[in-house]
């Protein structure tokens, strides 16, 4: 039975000493060889023997070739040369690239976070903006035609692989390697027309991206592979579930960007992979999971601590505040700092300055040596002058006084000899009061109880 594929030790087109099988697939398988021309490590792609006889996987295999061999870009896997071995039949020969498939990625770890598979698809979408502008379709954009190599620096750099099935846009006398209305690609990676076999451009690389993304941050891919028929009537019958449904915790904004892309109208796709990748440049991620965190309870709890500031030289510091049970309305200071001081209402204001000022009035009217307040004093009644009595001749004595009250006429210069009688006792009369008496006027006559005999 003649071997399929080579095996370890064995030349391929004379040159090339093989050392070890990397992967196979459907089509061959890669090896990894040595070359002994040039003593570098570099990978050989090798067709399955059923395949050789092919002549359309022949052309396709030569096409992919020359279309890998015209991209001069860092995120395309480098083609270095193109041999035909007798035994073995054509073999490509590509640069040796050490790391993983975003598959096998996937395989590991089933969704990735928004800033990893961002920066995947940045770089892949600039190895299609290349491609495009020399007017190739890879036609076949899924995690496994994405390989990730990890750098001595410890960059990640992505790799566009597998141009196989590259369609050549402007290579026009080119002949036709698949029959009218057959899909070529992937299933569930592949948009509406590819499916229906119709022309495609670059909106349909747009459209792979999209799955890709869809796959890598939900866990699953748009559609579920099966039986190509099957999932091609799910394609046609319309666009998977709303990213933003299926993974609330996805960014909003990187979920309209695959919504986008996986539009069913090649029309309201973005036009290109450029305008894509601008997009996606663009977005604000969020962290993986940030509508699933718990709420923080203490807001002070992520901040460092501030340094204990005390409010005057020798003021005692202020005791840490106990933490706030959830929830808290309000912010709690840090421990140790000093506590806002809190504005005095205007009522108490206003009430303090009355109360001082009715303090002082009535200190005010207390105080010694402060004049009081007097009410007005009356003003003085003058005694009405008694009348004059008229002269008396020489000899003739004056009448006695009928009453004790009556006035009398002043003293003369005459002295004669009252005659004795008796006069009533005195009524009593209240003591004075211990005010000053007010002051004698020489034009008066004081008013006062006079002595019944006369004598003063």
């Amino acid at each position: 039975m003649e071997e399929q594929l080579p095996r370890e030790g064995m030349l391929v087109g004379g040159r090339y000493r093989v050392a070890r099988c990397i992967g196979s697939g459907g089509m061959g398988a890669v090896f990894e060889a040595e070359d002994t021309v040039l003593g570098r490590r570099v990978a050989l792609k090798i067709l399955h023997r059923a395949e050789r006889d092919d002549e359309q996987l022949l052309a396709r295999f030569e096409r992919e070739a020359r279309a890998a061999a015209r991209l001069n870009d860092p995120n395309v896997v480098a083609v270095s040369d193109f041999v035909r071995d007798d035994v073995w039949g054509p073999a490509l020969v590509l640069e040796l690239l050490v790391g993983e498939s975003v598959m096998a990625r996937l395989g590991r770890k089933p969704r990735l976070g928004e800033a990893e598979i961002v920066d995947i698809a940045v770089q892949a979408l600039g190895a299609l903006e290349h491609a495009h502008a020399a007017g190739m379709v890879h036609r076949d954009l899924k995690p496994s035609n994405l390989f990730l190599v990890t750098l001595p620096s410890g960059l990640v750099v992505t790799k566009l692989l597998d141009f196989g099935i590259v369609k050549l846009l402007e290579d026009a006398g080119l002949p036709k390697l698949t029959r009218p209305g057959a899909a070529i690609g992937t299933p569930v990676y592949m948009p509406p027309e590819q499916a229906l076999g119709e022309v495609v451009d670059a909106r349909a690389d747009v459209y792979a991206m999209g799955a890709v993304l869809y796959e890598a941050l939900l866990g699953r891919p748009p559609y579920t592979p099966g039986e190509p028929l099957r999932v091609i009537g799910e394609i046609l019958g319309g666009p998977p579930i709303d990213l933003a449904l299926a993974a609330p915790d996805v960014s909003p904004e990187l979920a309209a960007v695959v919504t986008r892309a996986l539009a069913h109208d090649r029309d309201r796709r973005y036009a290109s992979a450029s305008a894509m990748r601008a997009e996606l440049r663009s977005v604000r991620l969020m962290p993986a999971g940030w509508r699933r965190r718990v709420p923080v309870t203490r807001i002070h709890e992520d901040v460092p601590t501030a340094p204990r500031v005390r409010a005057r030289p020798h003021a005692p510091e202020l005791p840490s505040e106990p933490p706030l049970a959830p929830p808290t309305p309000r912010p709690t200071p840090p421990a140790g700092a000093t506590p806002p001081k809190r504005r005095t209402p205007w009522l108490v204001v206003g009430t303090s300055v009355l109360l001082v000022a009715l303090a002082w009035l009535a200190w005010s009217q207390h105080a010694p040596g402060t004049p009081r307040a007097t009410p007005p004093r009356e003003p003085p009644r003058t005694p009405l002058a008694a009348p004059r009595e008229p002269a008396l001749p020489h000899g003739v004595d004056p009448p006695a006084p009928t009453s004790l009250d009556a006035p009398h006429a002043p003293p003369s210069t005459h002295v004669h000899h009252p005659r004795p009688t008796a006069s009533p006792a005195p009524s009593p009369s209240p003591p004075p009061p211990p005010t000053p008496a007010p002051a004698r006027s020489r034009d008066h006559i004081e008013d006062q109880l006079l002595d019944p005999f006369g004598a003063h």
